[in-house]
């Protein structure tokens, strides 16, 4: 199939306003208000059709977009939703979001990435293929939740905890155990615990630590020149080292991609080319952009991990863009309009 993703006969004016009615009545109104949205629904039946649509679906929906009225109530979704899961508000914002960016209403969007859960006491290596998210409990109470294409391996002894992340991300757990470290090498540096949750990254940019909970120490062989070996994170901090630079101070967690453990990915103003880059590892298929200028859009929302196309779709309609799918199952989003493969 090539050209366009196909949209709602309501067409787009009708979905973006039925949107703004939706966010405006599940926040504060007045009478006013009310008044002006019964003449715009008897106005004409599409009116009717698109608001209902919204109504009948607003406890499916688990998509939150960066639409206008979001955005001028300054709703912080991704901090929101991390504290408030199934917060009714949530899901009403993201049911505007979902007849905002025109994305078709069905099972398949709302099937989530779920992670695998097991018990494996004394394997030495976990490996998760592309699109897979893998929980599994560790033989000291330790829970490991593995990001896609991610390889973590462990090694418990009487008096140690050690683990390697190889390769992607990992969410670690830790069970308390004041006689055995829990220490996770990564890159050149190390990450060591007692009790308490943080996640490790390797990134084009090094090796990325965010703390979510407790107290954790980053340790790394020193640079060349003065500077520091060690860093202690707090929570909601977060730092990035390589092998070359000073092991900087950490700094405050962005809002945005703590939803990956569920299957969602949560971008909370941040470039389009960036999100693409982050949800195409999971898909063996990939999304591309037709242009750099596309790439500089800013996205905020959160997305199913596994649902490249509506990933795809949600971008077009929101941003005035085409889906244009490729032989093999690529897509490329590009200018409005373009319709044939771009080679």
């Amino acid at each position: 199939m090539t050209g366009p993703s196909r949209r709602d006969p309501l067409g787009e004016a009708v979905r973006r306003e039925a949107a703004a009615w939706f966010a405006r009545l599940h926040g504060p109104y007045d009478d006013a208000d009310v008044a002006r949205f019964d003449a715009w629904r008897a106005a004409d039946p599409a009116h009717g059709i698109a608001y209902d649509r919204l109504t009948q679906t607003s406890e499916r929906t688990a998509f939150i977009g960066n639409t206008e009225f979001g955005r001028a109530r300054r709703l912080r979704r991704a901090g929101f939703l991390a504290r408030h899961p199934s917060a009714g508000y949530a899901a009403a914002a993201g049911l505007v979001a979902v007849a905002l960016f025109g994305i078709p209403i069905g099972s398949r969007y709302f099937a989530a990435l779920s992670p695998t859960r097991e018990i494996a006491a004394a394997e030495p290596r976990f490996t998760t293929g592309i699109g897979e998210v893998r929980t599994v409990l560790l033989a000291d109470g330790s829970r490991l939740t593995i990001d896609t294409a991610s390889v973590v391996r462990t090694d418990f002894s009487g008096s140690q905890r050690q683990l390697w992340l190889d390769a992607g991300r990992a969410r670690f757990e830790v069970a308390h155990d004041l006689r055995r470290p829990f220490v996770v090498h990564v890159g050149i540096g190390m990450v060591i615990a007692h009790g308490t949750i943080f996640e490790v990254s390797l990134t084009p940019a090094g090796v990325k630590v965010v703390l979510l909970r407790g107290a954790i120490e980053v340790r790394r062989p020193a640079a060349e020149g003065p500077g520091a070996t060690s860093r202690t994170l707090e929570p909601d901090q977060e730092m990035t080292f390589d092998a070359v630079h000073q092991l900087a101070a950490p700094v405050p967690a962005r809002d945005g991609d703590r939803l990956w453990a569920s299957g969602m990915l949560d971008f909370n103003d941040i470039r389009l080319d960036e999100a693409v880059t982050a949800i195409n590892r999971y898909h063996a298929e990939k999304l591309s952009l037709a242009t750099a200028a596309i790439g500089d859009l800013r996205v905020t929302g959160a997305f199913r991990a596994s649902d490249l196309e509506g990933f795809a779709e949600a971008m077009a309609a929101a941003f005035n863009l085409s889906v244009v799918h490729q032989p093999g199952g690529s897509i490329i989003l590009a200018a409005a309009g373009t319709a044939a493969p771009l080679k």
